[in-house]
């Protein structure tokens, strides 16, 4: 069976709100522990406390097919590194990488098609859902081989949030 181009290309547009980057992590930490576990991997987290702007569902969407990815092409290698970082600009630049054997550079333009995949099993959908995303945010998203191997996937132009007050975090934790 096919999956249709609109799961592609349907785009919500996103409810922005600050979104704790580590929080969103440590909940894909969970959901994915066994993925992790059996694939002998990993997750580090270095993001300075960084809260996002973002539409927090999404985020969590980006983040949740990057790990997977990871998992599906690096298992056995021990870490995936998640880092935010300020850019010069002062927006945020997302880097998730691991140490798998790395994306074929003839397939580095096109990785973010739909359809288009480096796995025997894979459909091509999980970054074509990533580039959409961080478009419909703004943000650009790039793949390189990492520096001592590996894949690194870098999104970037995010807007920081200021970390939220209280009456703001209660009523996100009432909403989840």
């Amino acid at each position: 069976t096919s999956v249709p181009a609109s799961v592609v290309s349907k785009t919500q547009a996103p409810e922005l709100t600050a979104v704790s980057v580590a929080t969103v992590c440590r909940e894909l930490d969970a959901l994915l522990a066994d993925e992790f576990t059996d694939a002998g991997l990993h997750v580090r987290v270095e993001d300075h406390d960084m809260y996002v702007r973002a539409d927090r569902e999404q985020f969590r969407q980006v983040l949740f097919n990057l790990l997977h990815n990871a998992i599906r092409f690096a298992p056995g290698t021990g870490e995936i590194l998640v880092t935010v970082r300020q850019q010069p600009n002062h927006l945020l630049t997302l880097e998730v990488r691991d140490r798998g054997p790395g994306i074929p550079v003839d397939a580095q333009a096109q990785i973010f098609s739909p359809y288009v995949t480096t796995s025997a099993d894979g459909i091509g959908l999980g970054l074509a859902i990533v580039r959409r995303i961080a478009r419909s945010h703004g943000w650009n998203i790039a793949c390189r081989d990492a520096d001592g191997g590996g894949a690194l996937f870098e999104v970037t132009d995010i807007v920081p949030s200021p970390r939220p007050g209280p009456t703001e975090t209660a009523r996100t934790a009432d909403e989840d």
